[in-house]
């Protein structure tokens, strides 16, 4: 009777473990199983989507109910996509991505492409390559992996360099939305992102106002964030340096059937240093919040929701006479809706961002009083129509309009009295790519660009790519613009009667012309590429000294 009983509880385990139905990753070159990469699987009649985490030993279960989609990605490897029926087990093999060809972009082109099919010259910072470095913010990431590119932190938040080219020439974006600059002469504050939500960061190298408008002269630098991938998920993080620097954040997120739901909080501070070469950082604390909410209805609609809010204070060295010193707070509100054709041909999204910028004074012999220097609002709103072909080509156009505004109280950047400025701007942009025969590939786009202060902008652009065996040459021509800021066009600023600032409402765009060329060798583990460019700007503007010799004021005036 015993073994009557051993036996039939023999086949019970058997019968159990025969149905177990798994997925199971292992690296192709060793044969190791590759334990926590991330799989996404999508049923094709439902729209319905689980995510499941692959175990130490490389192993997901098939949640599947429906024939379905799955997506497999892990940190260093090529992303797998597949068909795969329920109740059924597979094994896959996963390739190194040694150089991330595999990774799939959308900066240069608005629309998803693997970074090896863009004929665009487009560089990617994945998140491996970020824990790699142990990189603490965006610029010393940026710094580390874009050659060309320097950068020095001051008063007016990060001044970059890229290819001979400031701030003022690179466009910043988030998640494809305008960073809006905030200081003088275009510097971005990159330190309101918040670092340990970044999912990658793609660059593309040259003019792109065709796509994205005025600055996008040197570059694009877009800096794309983390989505949950699990139902549940979370983590606190707190990092410790020199001159009593602290920086600690805490995010959550979650991944349901329909929505996703994301949230960090952050705290930056230090002492700063001044250094006696001349090297200096003033003490500042920095207080952030990002929050992002994804809700999809049906497979072909979704609905996305973003607040993002920051704080930057910067406090004067203990040993200053300065009884005054700078708050400024920002706070971003966008969305966006997308709905997608029933085969996912034809995309059509509209969406909008507002940003909201306050500069205040803080009074400290006056119980840390504030008072307000100036305020800027920046719209921008899109609608954007993408249609992709059975065949070679795709097409994206789109119309836009971003307004601007700056207003001032005491801080009489305007003038003696409060003022308001504002300036606003409509776009009609389009950008057709077509595969020519295998290996073969070019995009032909342009923006055409109404601004109310200066007229007028046409930016057109031609970018190609040739594939011959290892190789893959890339070239292009196009041009770029830089609209004149409000600061620019309407400056009417009294230095305590020193000197005078005063702007230009008379200013037209900047203008780039962009040539590049460059050839790239691939073979196994070895990856070599040799590039150049030449980028012509002309109608400049600067500034330059009147000095006169009586008692009237000294002006600095754009032209």
């Amino acid at each position: 009777m015993r073994y009557r009983i051993l036996l039939f509880l023999l086949v019970v385990f058997q019968a159990t473990f025969s149905q177990s139905v798994n997925i199971t990753l292992y690296d192709r070159g060793n044969n190791a199983p590759l334990p926590f990469a991330n799989l996404c699987f999508e049923e094709i009649t439902t729209g319905k989507k689980y995510y499941r985490t692959s175990s130490e030993n490389g192993i997901a279960d098939n949640p599947i109910e429906n024939r379905a989609l799955i997506a497999i990605s892990f940190v260093g490897y090529k992303t797998i996509t597949d068909t795969v029926q329920p109740g059924v087990s597979k094994t896959y093999l996963m390739e190194q991505d040694l150089f991330n060809m595999e990774q799939v972009v959308v900066t240069g082109t608005r629309t998803p492409k693997r970074l090896a099919d863009v004929p665009v010259q487009t560089t990617v910072i994945t998140e491996a390559d970020i824990q790699k470095a142990g990189a603490v913010s965006p610029m010393e990431i940026l710094q580390d992996n874009i050659p060309g590119l320097v950068s020095s932190s001051n008063a007016m938040g990060n001044n970059m360099r890229i290819r001979g080219l400031n701030s003022r020439y690179i466009l910043f974006l988030v998640d494809g939305e305008r960073l809006v600059s905030e200081g003088a002469g275009g510097n971005i504050n990159l330190d309101q992102i918040d670092f340990n939500t970044v999912e990658r960061i793609e660059v593309v190298n040259g003019a792109a106002s065709a796509l994205y408008g005025s600055n996008a002269v040197g570059a694009v630098i877009n800096i794309i964030t983390k989505k949950p991938v699990h139902r549940f998920e979370g983590g606190i993080s707190t990092s410790l340096q020199s001159h009593n620097t602290n920086k600690a954040q805490l995010n959550f997120g979650s991944n349901l059937a329909k929505t996703t739901l994301s949230a960090s909080i952050f705290r930056n501070r230090t002492d700063g240093y001044d250094l006696p070469e001349g090297a200096m950082s003033k003490p500042h604390t920095d207080y952030g919040t990002d929050m992002k909410i994804s809700y999809k209805p049906s497979p072909n609609v979704s609905i996305d929701l973003n607040n993002r809010l920051f704080q930057h204070e910067l406090f004067n060295f203990p040993e200053s006479m300065n009884a005054v010193h700078r708050l400024e707070r920002k706070v971003t509100l966008g969305g966006n809706t997308s709905v997608s054709s029933a085969n996912a041909r034809n995309n059509l999204s509209a969406s909008i961002n507002f940003d909201k910028f306050y500069k205040y004074d803080v009074m400290e012999r006056k119980d840390d009083q504030l008072e307000k220097q100036n305020d800027i609002t920046y719209i921008s709103s899109r609608m954007v129509n993408t249609y992709s072909s059975e065949e070679r080509w795709e097409a994206v156009a789109g119309i836009e309009y971003n307004y601007e505004e700056i207003s001032t109280d005491s801080s009489k950047i305007l003038g003696p009295d409060p003022a308001v400025k504002r300036v606003g701007d409509g776009n009609i942009f389009a950008q057709y790519q077509y595969s020519f025969i295998e290996g073969f590939e070019g995009i032909l786009g342009g923006r055409f660009t109404y601004n109310e202060q200066f007229g007028t902008a046409l930016s057109p652009k031609l970018s190609l790519m040739f594939k011959t065996g290892k190789f893959v040459l890339r070239g292009g021509i196009g041009t770029a613009f830089r609209a004149p800021s409000l600061q620019e066009l309407f400056y009417n600023f009294n230095h305590n009667g020193s000197f005078w600032v005063y702007g230009n409402p008379n200013l037209i765009p900047e203008k780039g012309l962009y040539n590049s060329l460059s050839v790239e060798y691939t073979r196994g583990s070895l990856n070599a590429s040799l590039s150049g460019y030449l980028n012509q700007i002309r109608d400049k503007i600067t500034s330059y000294r009147v000095i006169s010799l009586w008692d009237s004021p000294t002006g600095i005036i754009p032209m």
